[in-house]
């Protein structure tokens, strides 16, 4: 079977599987959810403009571009 990951990255990912005391399975499984679980949530606020990818609304801004701060 060849293998798609980088030997490095293979390396890496045992070494902290190791100091985890957890199996290198569970280790590349749960960086898949995060990240999946950022790319999903990027994908759900893309495209709404009122939305930044922060969560927070964008800064209102004058029309020359400079950003209005409360007083």
């Amino acid at each position: 079977m060849e293998t798609i990951l980088d030997p490095d990255l293979i390396n890496r990912i045992q070494r902290l599987a190791a100091a985890r005391h957890r199996s290198a399975d569970t280790i590349i499984g749960e960086a898949i959810e995060q990240y999946l679980g950022r790319e999903e949530n990027a994908e759900a606020t893309r495209g709404d403009e009122s939305q930044h990818p922060s969560g927070e609304p964008w800064p209102k801004r004058t029309p020359v571009g400079g950003i209005i701060t409360p007083v």
